[in-house]
């Protein structure tokens, strides 16, 4: 098991106190909300805004954690020619921010974000094929219907590209 998910399991309750019963036979985990980093990008996906600017591609694999709780692997694939370079040549240093939530009946369960970097390999990897830029991001969830938000934008121009979709965990 990767450190993603072992990080993922180690979020999941272990105990009733931390789960807060919702309407509807869901729960939530009680404590806190996240701090975000990427205030600009979570107000893309508050106001529904819909861009391709920064095209993205999304798959989602799920990976049984215990009996009530499936890790929901999240994978966003960026392309490094779509990234623009601070030197305006060959886009190998470009970055980009990554921002998403999954929500439940109008409830964020979760938020995550990161940074892709076509240097640095920290919490993603490159494809096989080195022509795109891969964030993962496992996240611990009860089967059931859920919505999945995501924002990208590109740290040099400025481009965002956003990605819904409503996923149903088995």
């Amino acid at each position: 098991m990767n450190a993603t998910a072992q990080q993922a399991l180690s979020r999941i309750p272990n105990t009733r106190s931390d789960i807060k019963d919702l309407p509807g036979g869901s729960a939530i985990l009680c404590g806190r909300p996240p701090q975000i980093q990427f205030k600009d990008l979570e107000t893309v996906l508050n106001i529904g805004l819909s861009y391709n600017l920064l095209p993205l591609a999304c798959r989602i694999e799920y990976i049984q954690a215990t009996d009530c709780t499936v890790l929901a692997m999240i994978i966003v694939d960026v392309q490094k020619k779509d990234l623009a370079c601070p030197d305006g040549k060959h886009a190998q240093t470009g970055t980009a921010k990554v921002f998403g939530r999954v929500r439940r009946e109008k409830i964020v369960l979760d938020v995550f974000e990161g940074t892709l970097s076509a240097m640095s390999p920290g919490g993603l990897r490159e494809s096989p094929a080195g022509d795109f830029l891969q964030f993962t991001m496992a996240v611990p969830l009860f089967p059931g219907t859920y919505g999945l938000e995501i924002a990208t934008k590109d740290s040099e121009k400025g481009n965002v590209g956003t990605f819904y979709r409503t996923i149903t965990v088995p």
